[in-house]
């Protein structure tokens, strides 16, 4: 049963790199589903083993969490560079502060005429 539980996890994690490499889905979309969806299937691997309900949930959203941006870290990584041999993709240019001229302070007579 664990075996087939930790495959799940493995199908997520690829559906969660191809969807984001392919543009599927919104990334947003992809990135929340995917992270869930490694969350529990790794919750239900550790659970799979015989351990208790606390340690389930807590190193299935720990490992399952780090696992998941592990993956989206990477393929977004690769969708950038992608992008950027297209040319599709610019990165946020800022423009440069705007200097102003400071305005003339009045000279100290002016203030009591």
């Amino acid at each position: 049963m664990s075996f087939l539980v930790f495959l799940l996890f493995a199908v997520v994690q690829v559906a969660m790199y191809l969807s984001i490499r392919r543009e599927w889905f919104p990334p947003l979309t992809t990135a929340a589903a995917g992270v869930f969806g490694s969350m529990v299937s790794m919750a239900l691997f550790i659970l799979a083993q015989g351990n208790t309900l606390a340690h389930g949930l807590i190193f299935g959203m720990l490992i399952g969490g780090v696992f998941a941006i592990a993956t989206l870290s990477i393929a977004w990584y690769f969708q950038v560079s992608e992008m950027r041999e297209r040319g599709d993709y610019a990165p946020v240019q800022h423009d440069a502060p705007v200097q102003r001229t400071p305005e003339p302070v009045p000279a100290v007579e002016e203030y009591y005429e």
